[in-house]
């Protein structure tokens, strides 16, 4: 498979909770706002390469969880600790640490009840593991109805942001 790696910006791929693909669009590195990144470039920073971190202030209800190695990653998002997003962040510098982050990814995402009795198919997230494009960020909505429409539109913009700090050719692996 042939990887295609993007200076500009990053792929996002979307998912339903079930493993339903909803599409991919492109996302470029100067449509990111500035204030956020440094948000989350400060976020990031100061909890290092794995952690479970609230944030603070006005996202005091927020939580990430976020592991990564070899420039890819996997993040999930809470509110109130309630789930709302989960994501995988490939970041295309190593074929086999791509591979081995996608596998657990998909392992966990098929592991999850709520997927696994609502799945359309037998391969839940099969798509994702046909888009070639690299930087890519996925993410599965859980829609989570105790999650506001408010809040899904802030954990949305803050992994997005968090995605840019990631996979942004200025920031140190």
């Amino acid at each position: 498979m042939m990887m295609r790696r993007n200076a500009e910006g990053f792929s996002i791929a979307s998912f339903d909770f079930n493993g339903r693909y909803n599409g991919t669009v492109q996302w470029r590195f100067d449509a990111l706002s500035q204030h956020w990144l440094s948000v989350c470039r400060e976020f990031l920073g100061h909890n290092g390469d794995s952690f479970k971190a609230s944030w603070t202030g006005p996202l005091a209800h927020l939580a990430t969880h976020f592991t990564s190695a070899s420039g890819s990653a996997m993040l999930t998002s809470r509110v109130d600790d309630e789930i709302a997003l989960s994501s995988v962040l490939i970041g295309g510098l190593s074929r086999e640490a791509d591979q081995w982050v996608l596998d657990a990814f998909l392992t966990s995402m098929r592991g999850v009840d709520l997927v696994r009795g609502s799945a359309p198919d037998s391969e839940p997230f099969r798509e994702l593991l046909a888009i070639e494009h690299r930087p890519l960020m996925a993410t599965v909505f859980w829609g989570n109805p105790r999650v506001t429409d408010q809040d899904y539109e802030l954990v949305v913009e803050l992994e997005r942001h968090l995605a840019g700090v990631f996979f942004s050719p200025q920031q140190p692996g």
